[in-house]
Parts: structure tokens; C-alpha cells; sequence
């Protein structure tokens, strides 16, 4: 076997060593598909959402600062064979900013040792991961490289956030974003179309807006509720006690939340669970934006909309 073989065939071994704890199922945030991922934590430390099933029954854990250290020695093996080294790290898995600003810290140092030329870090983070370090912690780590964090808002209403079981408040994910503004460190949102159902869809939509227009995200990403078979979620629904969004009706949310939007963002639907994919500059494109939808919208509503559904989610029935 020539050196190149060999060494193709221990970045696979590497590779398949460092992520057999996730079973097969990573994720990192939509924006840092091209960061090098860095298994720091297994699972989500909340896990209560209804909707979520992301985490695959995965116990939460984190991995030592000795197990994270052996990764990027991998890691560093792997970037001196490689064209394009990695400028940015994004840690693994559904809440790796819940980890302590001690620890974080020490992760970063050990990625400039091993990967100097890594210039960012970033990761996902719920409001209390956030609301729990320091004004002076979050500085430390933003001069250490944590520039970008990415949170899952989801809604901008209580009463949604609250039925949801997401265990945060309007104005638990207001405070850390200000936290985070007033560190310095940038940050993107999630949010969810349908979240609601159709018993609380105005709401979500008008106080969502409101939220957005009261924030400054580098990008908002929008995503449609997709019910997974294990989400406590689909219980509700099958007990009747949540009805719903169509995949099309998400659309018409989201085409209702850029109207109303007046900050300076990139606005990203190009999640798959959503029927088209949209993305622009806002407010520069968003008449253009809003243009495209509308002329979209206009051919799906014309269509046969269970069937194109259908085609798109073969399996969308099966969900309830």
C-alpha cells in the first residue's frame, strides 16, 4: 500500500474512532458545514423540547480535556496532509457552550496548539449556556476565539415556548443575546415555522417578528417542524392536542415573518425541511425576497398541495 492509501485509510479510521460515540448522527449548525467538527459533548444537557428527537435517545456527556486533546493530535495529523487547512472549529454536539468558561478555555487552547491556524470557534448554545458565564468569562472566550455561537430560538412567544417545553422565556433569549452583543461575539438563529400549531400560529408569527426586529443575528435560519417519531410532540398530536402546520401553511408563516422584518440580517430557508429554498440579504433583497415567495407560493397553491407534499416527504402521514 502506497503512503497516500495509507494515510486516506487512517483519516477514515480517525474519523469513524472520534465520531462512534454519535452513533451516525451529527449535527452542527447550519453556516459551519465547512468548520472542522470537534466532538467536546454527546447529546443535549436539557433534552425537554417536545418537538426534538435530534439527540437519538443519546445520554448527554462530555468527553476529558486529556480525550479532546488526543482528537486534536488526529486532527493535526490529518491538517499536515491537508491542501485546505481548517480556519474554523465548531464543537460538537447539541449544546457544547453548556460546558464550563474554564473548560472552554482550555479547549480553545489545545485547538491553537494543535491547529494554529484556526482563527474561530463556534457551536451551538441554549440561552442558559450563556446566561450562566460571567460578562468577563464571555470576553475571555471571545479574546480565545469563540466568535460565533448559534442559538435555537425557535419563537419569539411565550405561550409557544412554554407549550413546547423549551424551558427558557422571551426574556431569558433577549438576555443572552445581549450578553452576547455585549461581548462582542456573533450569533445566528433558529427558527422554527409551525411551531405553533394552528392554534398559536398569529402569535408565533407577530411576536417572533418582533423578537427578530429587537435582535441583530448575523443570520436567522428557518426551519419547518418536522415530527419525529419519538418526540413526545407527536403524542400531543395524536391526543389532539396539537394540530399541525402544513408544510405549505410553514411557508405562509414565513412569507408573513419577512414582511414584517426590519433588521440587517442573512436570511437563510434553505433548511430541506422547508418546501422551497429562499436566502437574501436583508433589507437590501427583501422585495426581491418577498417577490420570489410570493411567485412560488402562487405555483404551489395551484398545484396538487398533498401530493407535492407527498413527493417531498414521502413519509409526512406516517408522522402522526
Amino acid at each position: 500500500m502506497n503512503r497516500e492509501a495509507e494515510f486516506i485509510k487512517q483519516v477514515r479510521r480517525y474519523r469513524k474512532e472520534m465520531l462512534a460515540p454519535y452513533r451516525g448522527w451529527q449535527y452542527v449548525p447550519m453556516g459551519e458545514g465547512r468548520s472542522l467538527a470537534l466532538p467536546v459533548t454527546v447529546s443535549c444537557d436539557y433534552k425537554g423540547c417536545l418537538f426534538c428527537d435530534l439527540n437519538q435517545d443519546l445520554p448527554f456527556s462530555e468527553f476529558s480535556l486529556a480525550e479532546i486533546e488526543n482528537f486534536l493530535k488526529k486532527e493535526a495529523y490529518i491538517q499536515a496532509r491537508t491542501r485546505r487547512k481548517a480556519r474554523r472549529v465548531v464543537l460538537l454536539h447539541g449544546n457544547p457552550l453548556t460546558l464550563s468558561a474554564e473548560k472552554l478555555l482550555a479547549i480553545a487552547d489545545l485547538i491553537h496548539r494543535y491547529l494554529p491556524e484556526v482563527k474561530g470557534i463556534g457551536g451551538f448554545a441554549r440561552a442558559f449556556d450563556i446566561l450562566k458565564k460571567s460578562s468577563p468569562e464571555l470576553l475571555a472566550l471571545k479574546e480565545q476565539g469563540y466568535d460565533h455561537i448559534t442559538l435555537g430560538i425557535e419563537s419569539g412567544s411565550d405561550r409557544v415556548l412554554a407549550f413546547q417545553n423549551k424551558g427558557v422565556s422571551v426574556r431569558d433569549q433577549r438576555l443572552a443575546l445581549q450578553k452576547l452583543e455585549e461581548a462582542g461575539i456573533a450569533y445566528s438563529l433558529y427558527i422554527m415555522l409551525g411551531l405553533g400549531g394552528k392554534e398559536m400560529t398569529r402569535e408565533h408569527v407577530a411576536e417572533t417578528i418582533t423578537f427578530l426586529n429587537q435582535s441583530r443575528p448575523k443570520e436567522i435560519i428557518f426551519v419547518s417542524l418536522v415530527l419525529f417519531k419519538n418526540a413526545p410532540l407527536v403524542q400531543l398530536l395524536r391526543q389532539g392536542k396539537f394540530s399541525r402546520q402544513r408544510p405549505y401553511e410553514c411557508m405562509l408563516e414565513l412569507h408573513e415573518i419577512l414582511q414584517g422584518l426590519s433588521l440587517e440580517s442573512i436570511f437563510n430557508a434553505t433548511h430541506k425541511t422547508n418546501m422551497f429554498p429562499i436566502k437574501g440579504l436583508l433589507p437590501k433583497q427583501k422585495e426581491e425576497l418577498l417577490q420570489k415567495m410570493e411567485k412560488e407560493l402562487s405555483r404551489l397553491a395551484q398545484e396538487d398541495g398533498a401530493a407535492h407534499e407527498g413527493r417531498r416527504w414521502r413519509s409526512w402521514s406516517k408522522e402522526y
